[in-house]
């Protein structure tokens, strides 16, 4: 459905797709570093009572990913798109905007289990803040902004007061 919003959307308005996919060209690059930077800090923090794996694997696995989209969006970042490229790539973020925001939320809880209180803290300020940074760079394409927010935010709540925080 959402996918159809978008598609009438850009059909119906085709100037108004094309601002909104350059100036949201312009927020994607911003945003992996932001949020590559922020998850090696926590990986740094989990070096010496988490496993490698989570230290290290899993983030330089987000960061190959990241890397791929940033280069991407900063490719797109003078493209003038038709309204059909423009509904392509809000339907990609649609797709991988849940995927994305999952595996990152997993990954934080994986390592909270391994926390001490003063780690244990920081992943909940990394959670907060990386979500807030996330949801403004998404910020154009509104649907995946709400999804980004309600699957980590969803799952803050939820993880946090499960574990009796």
């Amino acid at each position: 459905m959402l996918s159809t919003v978008i598609k009438s959307f850009s059909r119906s308005t085709p100037s108004l797709a094309g601002a909104q996919y350059r100036a949201y060209s312009r927020q994607m690059p911003m945003m992996y570093p932001i949020l590559l930077s922020s998850t090696w800090i926590v990986a740094y923090v989990h070096t010496d009572i988490a496993p490698l794996w989570l230290t290290v694997a899993i983030p330089s696995l987000f960061t190959a990913a990241c890397v791929f989209r940033m280069f991407h969006w900063l490719k797109a970042y003078e493209t003038i798109p038709s309204p059909e490229e423009a509904a392509r790539a809000f339907r990609a973020t649609m797709l991988l905007a849940p995927i994305i925001a999952s595996s990152f939320t997993v990954w934080s809880f994986l390592l909270f289990s391994y926390g001490t209180p003063y780690t244990k803290s920081y992943l909940a300020f990394y959670m907060a803040n990386t979500v807030v940074v996330c949801i403004f760079c998404l910020m154009h394409v509104r649907e995946a902004a709400l999804i980004v927010t309600l699957i980590v935010n969803g799952a803050f709540i939820g993880f946090f007061a499960w574990a009796g925080c």
